[in-house]
């Protein structure tokens, strides 16, 4: 009997044994399942980015090839801004106890392969360097261009075409930023402008050496020459013309200046008498012997003016072309009132014309005239 009842104890013990690791089994292949589920999940996923992190470097390498650096930059910061899902799974327990969990939640993850890192050594450096190095070819081209353009200027003659082509690149030079080839092409440049400018002062250096050794009408002779050979200059540059007009007030060129001035009027007042111009020739001589009293030539002018006035036939002939000039047109519009029929105008016109000069041809028209409105 009480070897029934062990057997029986035993046998209970065992089921219960058995129901309670049937129940830890049910327990725990649910989990296990779902982890494996998970780690699979993972393994397609870091899969499918793996192959798009392929594709995209593929790309960003045929680019790169092509010399297209800005499109292969694109996709190699694909590459690196590549990111995937991952069951974000842990391990717990230790030693023979050690088991992994499922996750309850995804986290996003980069890849690190060597596609990575050749994408970002793509972007950090190789990518840079040829960009620096095809922009410096590029700057260079242009600059080169710049001087063959200035050379062919200056061999036909042209120097305001040179000196602007280099004006022009030493601002490109500024654009661009300063390196090496800039700034060495710039102060090139900025010489060359000088060898031209120096160039086209030179005649100004020679009138001030004339002014200085007393040969100012050489040095005027200069100077009148000089807005015609290099008026494009003064433009172009200021101080240029600055120099120009502060030769030009220095007191012995003011002093030549006003004497070829009076000069002048003195010929024209020769002209006019000689045309028996008696009236222009008056205002000539007056002129000159005026306009700048300190001049010697004014006094020649004050000599001819007073041999006209001396002359008695002159004098006479003076007051009547005074007369004239100032009747002639009083007449003429004393007639031209008459037509328009405006005849108190037209008769106060020939009352003056009498009043002024009564004993004279121009009073005879005048009184003609008014015979006829009455």
């Amino acid at each position: 009997m009480n070897h029934n009842i062990s057997s029986l104890f035993i046998l209970s013990l065992f089921f219960a044994a058995s129901v309670a690791s049937l129940a830890k089994t049910v327990e725990i292949k649910p989990s296990k399942r779902l982890v494996e589920e998970q780690q699979a999940d993972n393994k397609r996923w870091e899969k499918e980015a793996r192959d798009k992190e392929s594709e995209l470097f593929n790309k960003g390498q045929t680019y790169y090839e092509e010399k297209a650096y800005q499109k292969a930059a694109e996709y190699f910061q694909q590459v690196l801004d590549l990111r995937y899902p991952q069951w974000d799974l842990k391990e717990v327990g230790e030693g023979r106890f050690r088991t992994i969990q499922p996750a309850q939640e995804k986290v996003w993850r980069a890849l690190d392969t060597s596609l990575t890192r050749r994408a970002r050594a793509r972007l950090e450096r190789d990518i840079p360097q040829k960009v620096a190095a095809e922009r410096e070819q590029d700057i260079k081209s242009k600059i080169d261009a710049f001087f063959e353009k200035a050379d062919v200027a200056t061999m036909l003659g042209d120097r305001v075409k040179a000196y602007g082509i280099y004006q022009d690149l030493i601002a490109f030079t500024k654009s661009v930023g300063d390196s090496k080839l800039s700034v060495s092409s710039r102060v090139k440049a900025q010489d060359k402008c000088k060898e031209i400018l120096t160039q086209v002062v030179k005649p100004l250096d020679e009138a001030e050496s004339l002014i200085k050794a007393g040969k100012v009408e050489d040095a005027n002779k200069i100077l009148q020459r000089f807005p015609g050979e290099a008026g494009a200059f003064m433009d172009l540059v200021p101080e240029i013309k600055q120099r120009y007009e502060g030769i030009l007030k220095a007191p012995e060129m003011v002093a030549l200046t006003r004497e070829a001035e009076v000069q002048q009027r003195i010929l024209a007042g020769d002209t006019a008498l000689l045309r028996e111009d008696y009236v222009g020739a008056e205002q000539h001589y007056r002129a000159a012997a005026t306009l700048y009293p300190d001049v010697k030539s004014s006094q020649v002018a004050a000599q001819k003016l007073a041999q006209m006035l001396a002359d008695p036939k002159i004098v006479a002939a003076l007051k009547a072309q005074q007369i004239e000039r100032e009747c002639k047109p009083l007449v003429a519009r004393a007639r031209y009132l008459v037509r328009m029929m405006d005849y108190d105008a037209a008769r106060a016109t020939c009352q003056e014309i009498i009043e002024r000069y009564p004993d004279t041809e121009w009073a005879a028209q005048a009184k003609e005239i008014l015979g006829q409105i009455e």
